[in-house]
C-alpha cells in the first residue's frame, strides 16, 4: 500500500512543498542540459518526417545521429501523421516528458502530477503520480489505417498502489465536498440522459430560479474536485448552495477551468505553497507534442546564441501559453434557464433535486 502524503492546516502539502524549496540554485540543470533535452524532441521529429533509414527503430537512428545538427525546418514540419508506430509515439513523448521536467527544474518552480481516481464504492482519490510515458495508454485516434497515435491516461488501481502515492489531507473533511460532488455527477447523468450529448448542464435552484452551466465533459468536474480539495475547501451549505459554489466560485469552481498547456503550469495551485499540480483524469489526453516541438525549437535556438536569456524564453513561453489556454471548458448559462430547459428541471425534480433549504 503507498505512503498517504498529509496536507496541513492551511491546505499546503507539506512533502511537495519541501520538494519545490528543495529546487535551490545550486541543483538546477543548467543551460547545456536543457539544449541537450530541446534538441533530443527536435532531432526525434527531424527523424519522424524524414523516412530515410526507416527500417532501423527510432533508437537507433537517434544514437546513430548523436553528432549530428538539428535540421530545425525539417522537424517543424514533423505532423502527426508521421509517428507510424507506439513504439514511435512513446519514444517521443518520453523525450518530450525529459524536456518538460528539466524546464520546470530550471525556472525552480515544482510541477506535480496528480491523478483523481474514482474507486468500487464510488469515491473519490487523489494521486501523486511521476510524469512518465509508462502511464499512458496509447492506441490510434481512429482505427482506419494512417490514424494518429495519441494517448491517455487510463491508470489501474492496481498501478496506482504500487507506483504512485494517495494523497491525503488528514487536516481537511472532504465530506460535504464529496457529497456536493457526487450530487453534481447525478445532475450531469440526468442531463446526458435527457440530451443524449457529450457535453452536459448542471442546474440548481436556490430559491430563486434556476441557474446552470454548460460543461464540456467530466474532466472539467473532476478538476474542481482536485482544487477544492487540495484547499480545503469546506461546503457545509445546502446542497443547492454546493452545488452553485462548486460550479462558480474562484479559483477553483468548474466554469473557471480553462485549457491551458500544462508545458510549464500546472492546473491547481494551493494557497502557501509553491507547488502547482497538473491534475489528470481517466481518459485525459497527454501533452500535445506539436507544440511541444515548436517551443523546443524557441528554446533551443536561444540556447545556441551566444548571450542566451533562457529564463526570458521559457517566461514568455509561460505567459503565451497561458493567454492562448484562457478558453473555459465551462461557460455559465444566460437568460431564461426555467423556459429553455424546462423538460430537464422536470427530470430534475423527480429526482429530488432543486429543493433549496434541504
Amino acid at each position: 500500500m503507498a505512503e498517504n502524503i498529509g496536507i496541513g492546516n492551511e491546505g499546503a502539502d507539506i512533502a511537495f512543498e519541501e520538494s519545490a524549496q528543495a529546487l535551490a540554485p545550486e541543483v538546477m540543470v543548467n543551460i547545456e542540459t536543457i539544449k541537450k533535452s530541446a534538441r533530443d524532441v527536435l532531432k526525434i521529429a527531424e527523424l519522424l518526417k524524414d523516412k530515410e533509414d526507416s527500417k532501423k527503430n527510432l533508437e537507433e537512428r537517434m544514437m546513430e545521429a548523436a553528432g549530428d545538427d538539428v535540421v530545425l525546418e525539417v522537424a517543424l514540419q514533423m505532423q502527426k501523421t508521421d509517428v507510424e508506430s507506439a513504439q514511435d509515439y512513446k519514444y517521443l513523448m518520453s523525450a518530450v516528458f525529459n524536456l518538460q521536467n528539466q524546464i520546470n527544474l530550471y525556472m525552480g518552480q515544482s510541477v506535480e502530477m496528480v491523478y483523481v481516481y474514482k474507486n468500487s464504492k464510488g469515491e473519490v482519490e487523489l494521486w501523486k503520480m511521476e510524469n512518465t510515458v509508462e502511464d499512458l495508454t496509447m492506441g490510434r485516434a481512429s482505427q482506419k489505417k494512417g490514424g494518429e497515435w495519441r494517448g491517455r491516461y487510463a491508470l489501474s488501481y492496481k498501478r496506482l498502489t504500487s507506483l504512485a502515492t494517495q494523497i491525503q489531507n488528514e487536516k481537511y473533511d472532504p465530506s460535504g465536498l464529496n457529497a456536493t460532488y457526487q450530487d453534481i455527477l447525478e445532475r450531469k447523468q440526468i442531463s446526458k440522459d435527457r440530451n443524449k450529448t457529450s457535453s452536459f448542464i448542471i442546474l440548481w435552484n436556490e430559491g430563486n430560479g434556476w441557474q446552470g452551466v454548460k460543461v464540456s465533459s467530466e474532466g472539467v468536474l473532476a478538476e474542481s474536485y482536485a482544487g477544492f480539495y487540495l484547499n480545503s475547501i469546506v461546503f457545509d451549505s445546502g446542497a443547492e448552495t454546493n452545488v452553485r459554489r462548486f460550479m462558480t466560485d474562484s479559483p477553483h469552481g468548474a466554469i473557471h477551468v480553462d485549457n491551458t498547456s500544462g508545458l510549464l503550469e500546472g492546473d491547481v495551485t494551493v494557497e502557501g505553497s509553491n507547488v502547482q499540480y497538473g491534475i489528470k483524469t481517466r481518459g485525459a489526453s497527454a501533452l500535445g507534442y506539436l507544440q511541444v516541438i515548436k517551443e523546443a525549437a524557441l528554446i533551443y535556438q536561444e540556447c545556441m546564441s551566444d548571450m542566451p536569456d533562457l529564463a526570458g524564453v521559457l517566461q514568455s513561453i509561460k505567459q503565451r501559453l497561458h493567454e492562448r489556454g484562457k478558453v473555459h471548458l465551462a461557460s455559465q448559462l444566460d437568460g431564461k434557464v426555467d423556459e429553455e430547459f424546462e423538460d430537464l428541471i422536470k427530470d430534475l425534480i423527480i429526482k429530488g433535486k432543486g429543493v433549496f433549504g434541504e
